[in-house]
């Protein structure tokens, strides 16, 4: 397993602090292999980071996932993700 190469901060409650697009772009890039976000990855990025509500509305490959993956490495704790497509193909 790779070391993240941002230090772990707390960014949650009063010791929230802004994680600069330089911080994110270094994080795509070393998980994900990608130079730079498409479309509005960044900015729906940006609002889960600052603790406000986010709808993305994306096409299939339109990269939805790194809107909620690049937020879980960057906090510290769990990220729990609801997607109800899942579970409908799950079953026998």
């Amino acid at each position: 397993m790779k070391k993240s190469p941002l230090p772990v901060q707390n960014i949650c409650g009063p010791e929230k602090q802004k994680i600069g697009k330089e911080a994110l772009v270094k994080l795509l890039r070393w998980h994900f292999g990608h130079s730079e976000f498409r479309g509005k990855q960044l900015e729906a990025i940006e609002a889960v980071l600052s603790g406000r509500d986010c709808f993305c509305l994306m096409p299939t490959g339109g990269g939805k996932s790194l809107c909620y993956q690049i937020p879980a490495l960057a906090k510290t704790g769990i990220v729990l993700v609801v997607s109800p497509l899942i579970g409908p193909y799950l079953l026998p």
